[in-house]
């Protein structure tokens, strides 16, 4: 809530305390390491106290603690990182309507641990229906590309023109941060590049 206010006034003095106050607190739940003994060799909890009342909290239905829970694991803030029991959390989120999870999915099901390509358009999609801008630029990729969804020229066109328009990246708070870079690069390699290469071409265009 605090990003989404940002967003809109990004001067507010009142909103700028209250992200900070949050980030001060995550960082020192983050800084309990997780361990998997005690000191007398028995065995303890695989998490932290703090991530385990996260976890508590995930299995109980919190959508939004299953998103951040699932960024953690990923992007290894504060836990082991864990991309399969990350993609697991921001399944439970997705499937709840969480529009960023449901695009984190895609990107995992594009270049996470275990790809399933198939399975990547129908995340981007529903996170491009729920207006999550960064899904824009993904599905006119996936359309140009044909990766995980059939080629289509025209629908290519509209979404990468509708991607053009808004083109500020997600913030790194929304997003696995190796997946995105995966997908940045696949992107330009398969847009940019190739775009810039035909407009230096001397022939017309159609």
């Amino acid at each position: 809530l605090a990003r989404t206010g940002l967003a809109a006034w990004p001067g507010h003095d009142r909103l700028i305390i209250i992200r900070q106050e949050i980030r001060s607190q995550a960082a020192r739940a983050n800084q309990l390491s997780m361990q998997s003994t005690s000191s007398d060799g028995s065995p303890k909890e695989k998490y932290s106290d703090p991530v385990q009342s996260y976890i508590s909290a995930a299995e109980n239905g919190n959508t939004e603690v299953q998103f951040q829970l699932a960024l953690a694991l990923a992007n290894g803030a504060g836990v082991e990182r864990d991309f399969n029991e990350a993609l697991r959390w921001l399944e439970a989120a997705a499937r709840s309507g969480h529009a960023v999870a449901q695009y984190n999915v895609g990107l995992g099901s594009l270049f996470g641990p275990d790809p399933k390509p198939r399975n990547a358009g129908q995340w981007i999609k529903s996170a491009a229906d729920q207006d999550f801008k960064p899904a824009y630029r993904v599905l006119g990729w996936m359309y140009t590309t044909g990766t995980g969804i059939k080629r289509n020229a025209k629908q290519a066109v509209v979404w990468s023109v509708k991607g053009a328009k808004w083109s500020k990246p997600p913030v790194s708070g929304d997003v696995v941060v190796a997946w995105q870079a995966l997908f940045e690069d696949a992107y330009h390699r398969a847009v940019i590049e190739v775009r810039d290469r035909k407009m230096t071409q001397s022939q017309d265009l159609k």
